[in-house]
């Protein structure tokens, strides 16, 4: 039974590398249309292996029993492998004939010949093992492919076979199938079908015939506006996706699906049958939901039919108002309508979208959610404070957007009203993020201790918020500010901060910053640049002088005006240093020895143009990655003997406009060097250095915009071929001028077999 399952899946392989051969473009295709054959026979062989590798997948179970399906199965792996050796045969052919151009043009008209006889041999043969026998086999088909891969001429003829027992049909990524015929609903033994990410508007009612259909996949029909009216009539119907499509309803009778298990959205409409209250009767359902146009409910009796405290199953909960209204007829009813939205208290995930209410039920952050780990709260516009969710003692994410009404988060954020619970606040919470609280001013963040395990916190574009940061995160990991521009609190010593990110603030948050963290990310905007580096540039502006960085792995500085170096001890201040990446620091100085550690490995300069003009003067490190770019005019060749070190990997120049030479003596002692990019030098057009080549070491050599040396190198320059001939890979504005002369010759190759024929 073993080998024959082995032999089995070996067989199935065969089948799918011979349909990716005969996709165009490859050996095969192009000798059938250069040898002008038939090439109907393409359009016989390729649908008939597509239908018979659809029902494999049963005839390999079934051999193991039925000895009249595994003499089929015999049958057709024979015929399988003499297309496979024919295949075989035609791309040796096609290889030799490239590089044996002097055989007899007769002789090999003669053996094409015999070729295609032999395919439309192979090619009856298939027909008629399907056609006939599968059918009479009663084999169940699967017919599942990449289509995208397969010409719409053939996969439509795939079709045309009888598919009585088609149990499974995808067409998921088929990206031209606009239309589902009729016809759709006589395949009466369809279990799945997947029509995902396809460009279907609507699907014929014919599909509400398939009463076995089991799952219904529609994934990504963004065109999808409407589902068959009878849908109700698929009573085994256990999965329906409908993610990413234009619904804009349901249909009506939904709430008959008693099998259902999946359904990813509920679209809840204003009409009697497509109201809330068909949800309710949806009773098993599992895994995830999302409910959306909850603004058509009117009030909470109707939010209370849809029984969402007696879906034990579900595990994420996504309630969502499609519409923002900034005055609501009653807040209460509002209110009213989340409270009888409450979910079981085994939901592990809830997202609430556009909740239009001025406060939240008590059940939000109630500590019996014993197992929710993910929250996310966004667009919540007539909210004036947040719920309690300091009890949640199993959240682990936090996601709080768009609470423009917000002005203070208090001890009932962390504890409720009463706040006398004995729990630690967010005991289990890793990451906590605040986005657009544009009027949030204070955080009374202190007065508890809590956050116990918080990682990370992202706290964006909160536009008057000031006062301190919390100042006991043992585990903060990672703290990214971003557009907090009266934030005033100096950062707190976090112990484990290893990502510090701080983007259009004001300098005052820097000016007495502990820098205790092993990555600094450190940005500003061009209008607040000048600003901010003044308070950064501490001590003569020497970044990082007093700092105890003793584990600081990488270190990157954007827009920094007045910052001139980072220290004249930097073995002793950043001894594990690895990478430095420096941008729009126009006054940054040349790199002094002793100013980079010796442990740096990596180095990226970019727009730093007073470092650029004194290139010479650096003193690098055992460097292994090197990137300069900026558009600057003074550098006209390229590099001086001496100045890099012979421990470089790679060597990336980006920009450099006024380069005309590449020095190979500068780089020809880079013995390691496997990799140079040169992108964006227009006057790039010489190299220099004799007969020197480019070190022999190099695997990849990389153009782009750099037209005048392109030019000399497609062309061969006897001044500029030598010197890069032995690279492997030579790329080219994304081409390789290897492979085009190689299409070259076989184009002329093919051209003098027509005119000899």
């Amino acid at each position: 039974m073993a080998a024959e399952l082995v032999g089995g899946a070996l067989l199935s392989a065969t089948f799918d590398v011979l349909l990716e051969r005969l996709t165009p473009h490859v050996d095969f295709l192009n000798f059938i249309r250069r040898k002008k054959l038939d090439q109907n026979l393409l359009h016989r062989l390729k649908p008939t292996l597509i239908a018979a590798r659809a029902v494999l997948n049963d005839a390999e179970l079934k051999q193991i029993t039925d000895s009249a399906v595994k003499e089929w199965l015999d049958e057709l792996r024979d015929a399988v492998y003499e297309v496979e050796d024919l295949m075989d045969e035609v791309s040796t052919k096609s290889v030799t004939q490239n590089q044996v151009c002097h055989l007899s043009t007769g002789y090999l008209n003669v053996h094409d010949r015999e070729m295609g006889n032999k395919l439309e041999a192979i090619a009856d043969r298939l027909e008629l093992l399907f056609s006939g026998r599968a059918r009479a086999l009663r084999l169940r088909t699967f017919l599942g492919f990449n289509y995208g891969k397969i010409p719409y001429s053939v996969r439509h003829d795939s079709l045309s076979f009888n598919l009585t027992y088609l149990r499974v049909l995808s067409f998921a990524d088929f990206e031209v199938l606009k239309k589902v015929p009729d016809c759709i609903g006589e395949f009466i033994h369809l279990r799945y079908l997947d029509l995902s990410s396809t460009q279907i508007e609507s699907l014929p009612n014919s599909l509400c015939n398939l009463y076995n259909l089991q799952t219904l996949k529609l994934h990504s029909c963004f065109l999808l506006m409407m589902l068959p009216n009878d849908m109700q009539n698929l009573v085994n119907l256990r999965y329906l996706d409908i993610q990413d499509t234009a619904l804009e309803e349901m249909p009506k009778g939904l709430s008959k699906l008693q099998d259902l298990h999946f359904l990813s959205d509920f679209i809840v409409g204003k009409d009697h049958g497509t109201m809330i209250g068909e949800l309710g009767e949806i009773s098993n359902l599992r895994d995830k939901l999302k409910v959306r146009n909850l603004e058509n409910i009117r009030n909470g009796k109707e939010a209370y039919e849809a029984k969402m405290m007696e879906k034990k199953h579900l595990k994420e909960l996504y309630l969502s108002w499609s519409t923002s209204q900034n005055d609501i007829e009653n807040s209460q009813t509002e209110r009213d309508i989340l409270d009888k939205l409450q979910p079981h208290w085994d939901l592990q995930v809830l997202h609430i979208d556009g909740y239009r209410g001025t406060t939240f039920p008590d059940w939000l952050g109630i500590h019996l959610y014993l197992n929710m780990t993910e929250l996310k709260l966004d667009n919540c516009i007539n909210c004036w404070m947040l719920p309690p969710l300091g009890q949640l003692h199993s959240l682990k994410r936090l996601h709080i957007s768009q609470f423009p009404k917000v002005v203070t988060v208090g001890v009932e954020f962390f504890k409720g009203s009463d706040n006398c619970s004995l729990l630690t606040p967010f005991a289990s919470l890793e990451y906590l993020e605040f986005f657009e609280m544009p009027t949030w001013k204070e955080w009374h963040s202190n007065e508890i201790e809590a956050f116990p395990k918080l990682q990370e916190l992202h706290m964006n574009y909160c536009l008057q918020l000031t006062g301190d940061l919390p100042t006991h995160l043992p585990s903060l990991k990672i703290l990214h500010i971003t557009s907090c521009p009266v934030l005033t609190s100096s950062i707190p010593n976090y112990p484990k901060l290893q990502d510090l990110k701080i983007l259009s603030c004001i300098g005052s948050l820097l000016s007495t910053m502990a820098l205790w963290f092993h990555i600094l990310h450190l940005q500003s905007d061009e209008e607040q640049a000048e600003r901010e580096m003044n308070t950064l540039a501490i001590s003569n502006s020497v970044l990082l002088s007093n700092a105890h960085l003793e584990n600081l792995e990488k270190i990157q500085i954007e827009g920094c005006k007045d910052l001139k170096c980072l220290s004249n001890h930097a073995n002793h201040l950043l001894p594990n240093l690895k990478k430095l990446s420096i941008t729009g620091c126009p006054d940054f100085e040349p790199f002094l020895e002793g100013s980079l550690p010796s442990s740096l490995r990596e180095l990226e300069i970019s727009y730093c143009d007073k470092l650029l003009d004194r290139y010479m003067e650096w003193h690098l490190p055992n460097l292994t990655h090197l990137c300069i770019s900026s558009k600057h005019d003074s550098i006209k060749c390229f590099p001086e003997e001496g100045f890099l070190p012979v421990t470089l990997i790679t060597l990336e120049l980006f920009g450099l406009t006024s380069l005309e030479t590449l020095n190979c003596k500068g780089l020809h002692h880079l013995t390691s060097l496997q990799e140079l990019s040169i992108c964006v030098s227009p006057k790039l057009k010489k190299m220099e250095g004799g007969q020197v080549q480019l070190p022999a070491s190099l695997k990849r050599l990389r153009l782009k915009k750099c037209g005048l040396l392109e030019e000399r190198c497609y062309a061969k320059d006897a001044e500029i071929w030598p010197k890069i001939c032995h690279i492997p890979v030579i790329e080219i504005n994304y081409k390789f001028p290897h492979e085009t002369l190689l299409e070259e010759l076989a184009e002329e190759s093919s051209q003098e077999e027509e005119f000899q024929a």
